[in-house]
């Protein structure tokens, strides 16, 4: 009788063990199989992000000015001034775009901090004089039939930026008509628009301050 409680215990171990041994083999065949799932779908994830992100570019700079790939041609912001202009905290990615070598263009993200709901992440091209190729933004929580008129889908003012530059003798004009400037201001929504004239003057105080060096 004294055995049995060993034998017991042995037992007990050699079921826990068997247990054990096949638990750890299930973890290590799901960790082989996610990791096969990861390498499978990772390219293909991270090539759609590429076709989103060319889609997004295309829109502010129009592909057939430019053949290269600007996503392999980049340069980065880091300068603190600089990034305070653009409401960054870390760095901002200039992708620059060229035709036959030359430069044709320069694509760049700036947030405007002050809409009405919060951030305003804006994607704009700027041609090698300074010109604005393209304006669109990119993701807002600003009032639906409000401040959403900013989105391109929803309204056509955002293409009231294409074509303008930021000079010494206009920069009173980079406003809302409320406030003296050019650009018009949505029927109850004033600051969403404000916001994001400001945002795009800032970006193109940023390319101006700059100079040759961007598009380089």
């Amino acid at each position: 009788m004294q055995n049995k409680p060993k034998m017991l215990n042995a037992e007990l171990f050699k079921a826990m063990g068997s247990s054990a041994g096949k638990l750890s083999a299930f973890v290590v065949l799901c960790i082989v199989v996610l990791l096969i799932i990861r390498g499978v779908t990772e390219p293909k994830i991270a090539e759609a992000e590429k076709q989103t992100l060319l889609e997004g570019f295309n829109q502010v700079l129009p592909s057939a000015l430019y053949d290269n790939d600007p996503l392999q041609d980049q340069m980065h912001i880091k300068e603190q001034a600089l990034l305070e202009k653009l409401g960054a905290k870390n760095w901002v990615t200039v992708y620059r775009a060229r035709k036959n070598g030359q430069p044709a263009g320069i694509i760049l993200q700036t947030i405007a901090p002050n809409g009405y709901t919060g951030n305003i992440y804006i994607l704009l091209g700027v041609l090698p004089n300074g010109e604005i190729s393209g304006v669109r933004v990119l993701k807002h929580a600003e009032t639906p039939g409000l401040g959403d008129k900013i989105e391109l889908a929803k309204n056509d003012w955002i293409l009231s930026f294409t074509g303008r530059q930021l000079t010494a003798t206009n920069d009173s004009i980079w406003a809302v008509k409320k406030d003296g400037g050019e650009f018009d201001q949505f029927t109850g929504a004033t600051i969403t628009p404000r916001a994001v004239v400001g945002a795009v003057k800032n970006a193109l105080q940023v390319v101006n301050s700059l100079g040759d060096t961007v598009y380089e």
